[in-house]
C-alpha cells in the first residue's frame, strides 16, 4: 500500500515521464535481458573509460570517452594501448608518451558501447574517475553500456524500489 502511494504521488508530481528536472544516468544493461544491472548519475562532459587486458599481447588497452548529455552518447576522446597487435589501429597516426604507450585519438559518437566482461580481461568502466568492476557488474554476461536522460518519476520509482525489496 505504501509503495503504491509513493508511486501514485510521483506520477502525480512528474505525470510526463519525458518531462525536464530528472537526472542524467549511464546505464549498464545486460545485452540478453536489458535489465539494468548497474546505473550512476553522469554529466554532461564528464569523462567516461572502458579499461581492459587485450586477450591476445596482455598489455592494458584504455577507451576513453565523453558523455554528451544532449544528443545522449558517448563521444569518442582516445585509446591508449602499450603494444600493436590483434584489434589495435596499426596504421593510425598515434603519439607515442613518454612511458612508451600509444595514444590514438579517435572522433566520432556512440550511441552505446557493447562490451563482453572478461576475468582474464578484467574489464573495468571508469565513470569520472571512479573504477567499478564490470566483470561483477555483469557476471561475465555481455552488456550494453548507454547513456539517458530519467524523469524524476522513473528516478523516485527506482529509489523506492531500492528501499523497499518486495516492490518489483
Amino acid at each position: 500500500m505504501f509503495v503504491g502511494g509513493c508511486v501514485a504521488v510521483a506520477v502525480a508530481i512528474d505525470p510526463d515521464p519525458s518531462s525536464a528536472g530528472g537526472e542524467h544516468r549511464i546505464v549498464v544493461e545486460d545485452a540478453d535481458s536489458g535489465e539494468t544491472v548497474w546505473s550512476s548519475p553522469v554529466d554532461d562532459g564528464d569523462p567516461v573509460a572502458v579499461e581492459y587486458t587485450h586477450s591476445v599481447h596482455k598489455s592494458e588497452v584504455i577507451e576513453r570517452y565523453e558523455v554528451d548529455a544532449d544528443d545522449d552518447v558517448f563521444r569518442s576522446d582516445r585509446m591508449i594501448f602499450s603494444t600493436y597487435g590483434a584489434g589495435m589501429p596499426s596504421q593510425a597516426d598515434v603519439e607515442r608518451t613518454d612511458d612508451g604507450r600509444f595514444v590514438y585519438r579517435t572522433d566520432g559518437s556512440k550511441e552505446d558501447l557493447r562490451i563482453k566482461p572478461g576475468s582474464v580481461a578484467g574489464h573495468e568502466l571508469v565513470v569520472d574517475g571512479e573504477r567499478h568492476d564490470l566483470v561483477e557488474i555483469s557476471n561475465e554476461k555481455a552488456v550494453i553500456i548507454r547513456t539517458e536522460d530519467r524523469s524524476l518519476t522513473a528516478v523516485f520509482t527506482d529509489r523506492v524500489r531500492q528501499a523497499v525489496p518486495l516492490y518489483t
